[in-house]
């Protein structure tokens, strides 16, 4: 497979076939950045793996599942994303994010987990995605008042 490495809209990349490795750079926003190159790129679904630094982060973390309700939290760095997984799916044709995070900060003395929601890249931010070859779709769960996998 052909390999390619380029510079686009401040981040740099390493893509072949369905495997591309993103460095999202400082102050760019993760999950924007990477909506954008998944654009240009044409992945439409995948796994997402992520580490680096970040100046902010916030973070969801589930108080209530029926309907599901989140604590939100906004973290100021400097802070270390130790670990980042989760899916891109589509919803109504465009891509949704679904990623879970453990945040440091302070030596490790101050750890958070759970749903990541805006993270900004500080010195930037490494990430991994698998395209897969069969979409993976959301839509709104009434029973659960959110967006969940469907088949």
């Amino acid at each position: 497979m052909e390999k390619t490495v380029k510079k686009v809209f401040n981040l740099i990349y390493e893509s072949s076939g369905t495997n591309h490795v993103i460095v999202v750079q400082q102050g760019e926003e993760l999950f924007l950045t990477l909506n954008k190159y998944c654009k240009q790129a044409g992945v439409k679904s995948g796994w997402l793996f992520a580490l680096g630094g970040l100046e902010s982060a916030t973070i969801k973390v589930i108080y209530s599942s029926e309907p599901v309700k989140y604590d939100e939290e906004i973290l100021d760095g400097p802070l270390e994303l130790v670990s980042a997984i989760g899916n891109i799916a589509q919803k109504d044709q465009e891509l949704v994010f679904h990623v879970h995070g453990t945040v440091s900060k302070e030596k490790s003395k101050i750890i958070r987990a759970g749903h990541l929601g805006e993270c900004i890249a500080n010195p930037f931010i490494e990430c991994y995605i698998q395209a897969i070859d069969f979409p993976l779709t959301r839509a709104y769960d009434v029973k659960f008042e959110t967006n969940t996998l469907i088949f």
